[in-house]
């Protein structure tokens, strides 16, 4: 493959995780943020939703963050390993979490597929019902941005989006990110990028 021919299948990526995001929001429009199928998924895990501080000024505490979305239906596809091939299961409902690199720009998402109740897909149907699309590492999930309001302006990093929440609501107003990140290198370039006051730290 040529570089022109990477950079174009780069680019497709891209923007068909960039079609998923724009999905949840045609679909369900503001109601796509803070979904009472999302919040049970997060509650089922134990996180306090009810900790979590605003992410817009003005905004209320306690919701979901904007770079969560819910979308009532997504088409699955997912590579059987077993076989070689490629499978199209049902579509159905899926939490989606933006990914943005350093520069803020939505590069990719995360969904997680969900049973109409708001518990993972079952693995029955699908092996694992967290699916990645885009250009994701090298990207974040962000859930909140450092600011004179975070606590000692402490910008903290997680495994995953459900253990960054978790220590968010249980320390109201840490920003938190769950970095995809290839390298120690490279997470450190990216954090600095998001600390703009030297007062900050990781």
């Amino acid at each position: 493959m040529s570089p022109r021919d990477g950079d174009a299948k780069r680019r497709e990526r891209i923007e068909k995780a960039r079609a998923i995001w724009a999905g949840c929001i045609d679909a369900l429009g503001d109601h796509a943020f803070n979904h009472p199928a999302a919040r049970r998924y997060f509650e089922a895990r134990g996180i306090d939703l009810a900790g979590l501080p605003p992410f817009i000024p003005g905004a209320p505490a306690g919701i979901l963050p904007p770079t969560i979305a819910y979308c009532p239906s997504i088409k699955c596809v997912i590579f059987d390993e077993k076989s070689g091939q490629t499978r199209h299961l049902q579509p159905g409902p899926a939490i989606v979490f933006q990914v943005q690199n350093a520069a803020g720009d939505v590069t990719g998402v995360q969904r997680i597929y969900l049973e109409r109740d708001g518990s993972p897909r079952k693995r029955s149907d699908m092996p694992n019902p967290k699916l990645a699309l885009g250009e994701i590492m090298g990207g974040a999930i962000r859930l909140g941005t450092p600011s004179a309001a975070t606590a000692e302006g402490t910008l903290l990093l997680a495994e995953g989006p459900e253990t960054a929440m978790a220590v968010m609501a249980a320390a109201s107003g840490i920003a938190m990110m769950a970095p995809m990140a290839p390298n120690d290198r490279w997470l450190f370039d990216f954090v600095s990028n998001q600390l703009t006051d030297r007062r900050f730290r990781t």
